[in-house]
């Protein structure tokens, strides 16, 4: 199956997983959008137990509700358009991109989003932490864990 990590999600949530920096630097309480210029989710499979071919999404929204006080009760939620995907196939001969979004594997055309919602940021040691939170990718939902800095 696919392995998503996420940039976008590691990146928004340096600043969740940030706790006891959220109390010393004064971050304001509130809603923080990831910036699409600087967001990245990639995904990974094994290519014929030979390689990892690394895909991308182009289209991806997240949202972070933090509380500075209590980072645990902060709440992240993403999601991808499925159709975005972007796979840097470099030859002319088909559109891969399209192949990937198409019912074989994404079906975009039915699935139309991919989400991610936390149930739970925990944080080790002010630097690192996990953010435990429902995966619904391709009509499937199942709980995921996150490392993220």
């Amino acid at each position: 199956m696919f392995s998503i990590k996420s940039a976008l999600v590691a990146g928004v949530l340096a600043l969740a997983s940030s706790t006891a920096y959220a109390q010393t630097i004064d971050v304001p309480a509130g809603t923080y959008r990831a910036d699409v210029t600087h967001t990245n989710v990639l995904w990974s499979v094994v290519h014929f137990g030979l390689s990892n071919y690394i895909g991308r999404f182009d289209k991806i929204s997240a949202t972070l509700e933090l509380d500075p006080a209590d980072v645990t009760k902060s709440k992240l939620t993403a999601t991808i358009d499925p159709a975005s995907v972007s796979t840097n196939y470099p030859a002319s001969d088909k559109s891969f991109d399209a192949e990937i979004a198409g019912e074989m594997f994404f079906d975009a055309a039915k699935f139309n989003q991919i989400t991610f919602v936390s149930t739970a940021i925990d944080v080790k040691d002010g630097k690192t932490g996990t953010v435990t939170g429902d995966l619904t990718f391709h009509g499937v939902t199942k709980p995921v864990t996150l490392d993220v800095t």
